[in-house]
């Protein structure tokens, strides 16, 4: 019998036709939020895990993998076969939280963000910047 999914659980998932290690970040009615990492380096914010390293080791890690806030994804619960034998350390966990809080205030809740219009000073019919 399988173990109930937890956040935290490792986890192996396709994602563009490779299997990639994910991390169970958080579970919502049914949904499990889960970030996949990759060996591919980008200049974006990420959280690197870099190989040999304690937490390589815990996720079962060979490589430098990187953990980006895009590559957070939704997926059934149901369908995530966790590897039972891995589990991601807490202080890693705690980081790739921060991510998912990022991915969540910029896609889930843009009605709560200031307008970038609102902050903007009035300007006139030629560009220029009008001061009261």
């Amino acid at each position: 019998m399988r173990r109930p999914l937890a956040r935290g659980a490792v986890a192996w998932i396709e994602v563009g036709g490779k299997k990639r290690p994910c991390i169970v970040l958080d579970i919502e009615g049914g949904m499990a939020w889960f970030i996949h990492g990759t060996r591919t380096k980008r200049e974006l914010a990420a959280v690197c895990v870099p190989a040999p390293s304690p937490s390589a080791s815990c996720l079962g890690l060979r490589e430098e993998t990187f953990f980006y806030a895009a590559n957070i994804g939704l997926i059934s619960a149901h369908d995530v076969e966790q590897d039972e034998r891995h589990k991601c350390p807490p202080g890693l966990f705690a980081e790739l939280c921060l991510l998912l809080q990022l991915k969540q205030r910029a896609f889930l809740a843009p009605a709560e963000r200031p307008s970038p219009l609102a902050e903007a000073p009035a300007s006139s019919a030629r560009g220029e910047v009008r001061r009261s």
